[in-house]
């Protein structure tokens, strides 16, 4: 079993059947990401960027986070939204 809430996760059972749930969880929020109007190629990209932070340590995250300040700040000052960025 797996059970997650508000950033804490329990986990039970063997590790056959841990994983098994975590296959079946990608699967359906794959799907709800797909009706959501995500394509499947996007949907599968954000589930592996969250499944990747998701193996990082506090230290490593709290890094990213800096940088996601950090860009967010200068986005702030050069007058630049997100969708600007990305066609440079």
């Amino acid at each position: 079993m797996i059970k997650c809430d508000k950033g804490v996760g329990k986990i039970r059972g063997t590790v056959g059947q841990v994983l098994a749930e975590y296959g079946v969880l990608a699967g359906v929020i794959k799907r709800a990401l797909v009706e959501n109007g995500a394509t499947r190629a996007e949907a599968e990209k954000e589930i592996l960027q969250y499944a990747e932070l998701g193996l990082k340590d506090e230290k490593e995250l709290k890094e990213i986070a800096a940088k996601k300040i950090a860009r967010e700040i200068m986005q702030a000052i050069m007058g630049e939204d997100e969708d600007d960025e990305r066609d440079h």
